[in-house]
């Protein structure tokens, strides 16, 4: 994808991913997701909105949720952050009760949309 080789980002392992959630991939519209060293990167392409890319940094925390907690009683126990409210930061799921942070890759994308 032309989209993300403006990002000056090299990847390997990609793949096609589906989300229901912060980041909405759904199965007819997959994201594109693929690694570079120990980090994960999502492609997301929020309709007519533009591109974005978000990386998943290994150096994020791992936030786990207790069975049957729910995000906003995680919030209000502490175990999940409070995010930015402009969509630069968001929750994602990792499976099970394992939530991590995906950060906005500033790019192209967001650098036109900022001017």
């Amino acid at each position: 994808m032309q989209e993300i080789a403006a990002y000056a980002i090299g990847g390997n392992s990609p793949q096609y991913v589906a989300t229901l959630g912060a980041l909405y991939c759904d199965f007819t519209a997959p994201c594109l997701a693929f690694r570079q060293g120990n980090d994960a990167y999502v492609f997301f392409k929020p309709g007519q909105s533009g591109n974005t890319l978000f990386k998943i940094a290994s150096e994020e925390p791992r936030l786990v949720l207790q069975p049957g907690e729910r995000l906003d009683s995680g919030l209000a126990r502490g175990v999940l952050p409070t995010l930015p409210t402009d969509g630069t930061a968001r929750l994602i799921p990792l499976g099970a009760r394992t939530w991590t942070i995906a950060r906005e890759v500033t790019g192209p994308s967001v650098l036109a949309r900022r001017r």
